[in-house]
């Protein structure tokens, strides 16, 4: 699959394309919008490199799992697949999408390209990730008729976190009382942080529709195996490569 400026999101059959070919086409995508993830992630490995010497007890310790020495291709949802799922999901104008470990954003941007009535939170522990996310977004030409007030990115720990009462960009309210809210999870982090996210959005749910998007194995086994009120309340629907829930 070509990546082709015109056409960043052809329409291909699911099961004609290779995750491989997907994960070259985002590779093109990044280029194309400017993202610098792997200066970025080496300037977050050094950085890293210099806490752990300071401290063995480091927050940024691999234990937490924020993917600080692996490839981008293996933390970062394909382009492609990100336009898939959220065409799967049936987005509404005044829904909102709440990146849980968001990385590079990559989910913002297809929103703005591709949805750009909807709103957008992205949530990410690294700042540099984050925070290059929010560059591109500031300075690339693509975007600059987007209502920059409806995308945050948010440099935080999801643990640390009160999803509840963070501000809704679409509205002067909070995002607990919204009619419904879209959270992608993609193995942020570790289980106990995945567990931990999951019992907010399970007290969130008590008050609004919540749809979750799950994406990679750990995710989807924790929400099937000990989240029934996600898993079992209403069918799932399941693709190859994420769940909506």
């Amino acid at each position: 699959m070509k990546f082709d400026p015109k056409n960043p999101f052809p329409s291909v059959d699911p099961e004609s394309i290779s995750y491989e070919e997907v994960k070259a086409h985002a590779r093109e995508f990044d280029a194309w919008l400017g993202l610098s993830l792997e200066s970025v992630e080496a300037k977050v490995r050094e950085a890293l490199a210099v806490s752990e010497a300071i401290s063995d007890t480091s927050e940024m310790s691999i234990t937490r799992e924020f993917w600080l020495s692996k490839p981008v291709d293996t933390f970062m949802t394909p382009y492609w697949d990100l336009d898939y799922m959220l065409r799967a999901a049936g987005l509404a104008a005044s829904d909102l999408v709440v990146d849980l470990g968001a990385g590079y954003a990559r989910l913002a941007f297809v929103l703005a390209l591709r949805h750009p009535d909807v709103g957008f939170v992205g949530i990410e522990k690294i700042e540099a990730r984050i925070l290059e996310a929010s560059r591109v977004f500031a300075t690339n030409p693509l975007f600059r008729a987007a209502p920059r007030d409806q995308y945050q990115f948010l440099a935080e720990d999801l643990r640390e976190t009160d999803i509840a009462k963070m501000s809704d960009p679409l509205s002067e309210n909070t995002i607990a009382v919204r009619e419904r809210t879209h959270f992608f999870i993609y193995d942020f982090g570790s289980r106990e942080d995945i567990q931990a996210v999951l019992l907010k959005l399970q007290a969130l749910a008590c008050d609004q529709k919540v749809i979750v998007l799950a994406r990679g194995g750990r995710s989807r086994e924790i929400i099937d195996r000990e989240h029934p009120w996600l898993s079992q309340v209403q069918p799932p629907q399941h693709f190859a490569r994420f769940s909506i829930y």
